[in-house]
């Protein structure tokens, strides 16, 4: 028999259809509408992963980027997200949305190394074109445009050559320069210049002494030393009760002095000619002797008087000395007849020292006999 349904039961089943249709509307109960698709997409030139993931409504994604070789990253779009090194993490995602990867070539470069700017004469070695961001095989090329019969180059390989610097006169620059291109792509080039300066190293200390001479100018002229020595010495004689009745130059020979000036004039417009890379180490030295020989007979009165006066020295139990050429040092820039003599003492400390047995001659240079 057919039963009429009860007043409670029918609010249950009223109650049960109302709250199906409400999780319905709000997407609950398993409904599709819950999820969002982020979808990636990336350029020429490197990738984005993963390409596509589903996520609930409101979640953040992370992304990967990733630039092939040669490339970098240019911009990444989309999702209101930041990226971060290669990582990016997209805003919430409430909807479905696109994040676009852009990447760019990197700019081709290139740098050489293994030559410096300064080489000997005589010498060789080798140096590289180091090439960046290349996209397939690379083209190189050097060649100098100034001096070039001084530095011979050998291509070894694409990258890589020898260099042999030539016996030379004088110091000589030498103007470099290499180009480089990417195999797959001749618009895409680097080229630099290098000045290299091949030393005339076996001249250096040749040149340094010149040097030295040409800088003392003025000591030599005024025969400061000598003329030092030869009165510090007459005035120990006298100390010591010597007849010092020697050939003492009271006057000047001007045709001597006026001679060595003349000479030494001659040398500093060829030191600077040799400086300036128009003259050559065989002038140079030539005038050098010239000017070196000139000084010495200008001197050559002083250093017999000098001599003559150290052969009385023995006699009161001091070690003998006597003087002939002159000795340059470049490293105390000095033109004198004992500093610089090795056989006399020694630098020490960037001061000459005399030896203990001649330790005298310190004095007589400091214009002073105290020392004896």
């Amino acid at each position: 028999m057919y039963k009429r349904a009860t007043s409670g039961k029918r609010k249950r089943v009223i109650l049960i259809s109302c709250l199906s249709m409400l999780l319905a509307a709000c997407g609950g109960g398993g409904g599709g509408d819950s999820q969002v698709t982020v979808t990636a997409t990336a350029g020429t030139g490197g990738s984005i992963t993963p390409a596509s993931q589903s996520v609930i409504r409101g979640s953040q994604v992370t992304l990967t980027v990733q630039p092939e070789a040669n490339y970098s990253v240019q911009s990444v779009t989309g999702c209101d997200g930041t990226l971060e090194g290669n990582t990016y993490r997209t805003g919430a995602v409430n909807a479905n949305c696109t994040v676009r990867a852009g990447f760019v070539i990197r700019p081709f470069e290139a740098s050489i190394s293994g030559l410096s700017e300064s080489v000997d004469e005589g010498s060789s070695g080798e140096f590289v074109i180091t090439p960046r961001f290349a996209s397939g095989a690379v083209i190189s090329s050097v060649t100098t445009s100034v001096g070039g019969s001084t530095l011979a180059l050998t291509k070894l390989s694409e990258t890589s050559y020898r260099y042999t610097a030539a016996e030379t006169d004088r110091d000589l620059s030498v103007n470099l320069i290499w180009t480089v291109q990417d195999g797959a792509d001749a618009t895409r080039q680097q080229s630099g210049s290098l000045n290299v300066n091949i030393t005339n190293s076996s001249f250096a200390g040749q040149l340094a002494g010149i040097q030295t001479f040409a800088d003392n100018y003025e000591r030599l002229l005024g025969l400061d030393e000598e003329k030092r020595l030869v009165t510090t010495l007459k005035d120990v004689a006298d100390v010591l009760g010597h007849d010092a009745s020697f050939n003492v130059m009271v006057a000047e020979r001007p045709h001597l002095e006026a001679a060595f000036a003349n000479v030494f004039d001659m040398l500093l417009a060829q030191l600077n000619a040799y400086l300036a890379g128009q003259s050559n180490d065989t002038a140079l030295q030539a005038q050098f002797d010239d000017a070196l020989a000139r000084f010495s007979s200008y001197a050559s009165t002083y250093k017999q008087d000098i001599n003559a006066y150290l052969a009385m020295l023995p006699a009161e139990g001091m070690t003998p000395v006597t003087t002939g050429e002159f000795y340059i040092s470049p490293e105390l820039g000095t033109v004198s007849l004992f500093t610089g003599n090795t056989g006399l003492g020694a630098v020490q400390d960037g001061v000459w020292v005399f030896n203990h047995d001649v330790a005298y001659l310190d004095g007589l240079l400091a214009n002073t006999g105290c020392a004896l």
